[in-house]
């Protein structure tokens, strides 16, 4: 078996047993790319489980090894867990392709700010107290949905 297919695997079973899990993948891991392979059966049924909690998509060249974008997987077992609002049949997506800034003509970094702003985002949208100054009630998570890397 393929290592990310494995690693994929393992931290969606991990998800399942403690509760939270990230796991970052190629661009073309969501589950509406059509594949043939047993991953994206697993993706598939993981997002139809509603499992996954957030998405990021992140800009290419961000990576020394590789110039392909990445996508960002956040999966939470329980979103209705009383920490939080009740977050189940939501899925935020978050595009910050266009975020980040040029360090030379094939890298790319995230600036500190665009990490904030990512994160405020997240947080806000699942209903942490105050983020950044930010609170819960702020945004509407129709609006945070529809926020991307250029309106962050």
């Amino acid at each position: 078996m393929n290592p990310n297919r494995r690693e994929f695997l393992q931290v969606a079973g991990a998800s399942v047993l403690a509760g939270y899990a990230g796991w970052s993948g190629g661009k073309g891991g969501t589950p509406s790319v059509p594949r043939s392979s047993a991953v994206t059966v697993v993706k598939a049924a993981t997002y139809s489980a509603d499992l996954v909690d957030c998405m990021v998509a992140l800009p290419g060249q961000l990576f020394y090894s590789t110039q392909i974008p990445v996508c960002l997987w956040f999966l939470a077992r329980n979103k209705k867990n009383g920490r939080f609002r009740d977050r189940r049949g939501e899925t935020l997506f978050i595009d910050a392709r266009k975020m980040g800034t040029l360090v030379d003509r094939v890298h790319r970094e995230l600036t500190d700010d665009d990490l904030a702003k990512i994160a405020g985002t997240y947080h806000a949208w699942r209903g942490d107290v105050r983020v950044n100054g930010v609170g819960a009630n702020d945004y509407s998570p129709l609006q945070l949905c529809l926020i991307s890397g250029s309106q962050l």
